[in-house]
């Protein structure tokens, strides 16, 4: 499932209450929580939000992380001032809400669009993902070594100068250091200035 369905369900919750002969309510939206995406919907005293926000947390039953969005219907029971309708201060808040309907849409990495609401599908891949970690990422099991050769910071000095355009790096403010895994594994990095640079 990629992000654009997600959005798509979004918008068919949002037109199934205005169908219903629910109004978008804009003084009730004013300031962010944290959420991705929200609208408020009335219909007389009746005030609905449709929310989408991130998840992060740790699933102990399951021994799992869980990352992904949540698409929520709740109904606010926050008495409104029908006197004041543009009033920012008739915010409400969405941890007050009433939950109606809630999908999670599972996420296996944050920086792809990919998504599914198969719990036991993401379990699965997230179980194989850490598997490939343990296995494969140079930072498992890392010791880590400070390089002060001068051969090291001349290195390191080239390095920085083609990074950074500097034609003037000093010595002083230089630390390579070596990472090595337990698989033999090494990576080496420069402290620069309150900078970190890979070396690759």
């Amino acid at each position: 499932m990629k992000s654009y369905e997600i959005e798509q369900f979004f918008t068919a919750k949002m037109i199934q209450y205005i169908a219903r002969g629910y109004t978008i309510n804009p003084g009730t939206m004013a300031g962010h929580q944290g959420e991705i995406s929200k609208i408020d919907l009335k219909k007389g005293d009746d005030v609905i939000r449709i929310l989408l926000e991130n998840t992060h947390a740790w699933d102990r039953a399951d021994d799992v992380e869980i990352d992904g969005v949540v698409l929520k219907v709740g109904r606010s029971h926050e008495k409104l001032n029908p006197a004041r309708p543009f009033d920012t201060w008739q915010t409400i808040w969405s941890e007050n809400l009433e939950i109606l309907e809630e999908r999670t849409f599972y996420q296996i990495r944050r920086e792809a669009d990919f998504f599914t609401e198969d719990f036991e599908e993401y379990k699965a891949m997230k179980k194989r993902q850490h598997e490939r970690w343990k296995n494969n990422d140079s930072r498992t099991g890392m010791q880590g070594y400070t390089l002060t050769s001068p051969k090291a910071v001349e290195i390191a000095i080239r390095y920085l100068k083609r990074r950074t355009g500097k034609s003037r790096i000093l010595r002083d403010g230089i630390e390579v250091t070596k990472r090595v895994s337990r698989n033999g594994k090494s990576e080496y990095t420069i402290g620069y200035n309150r900078y970190g640079y890979a070396l690759h």
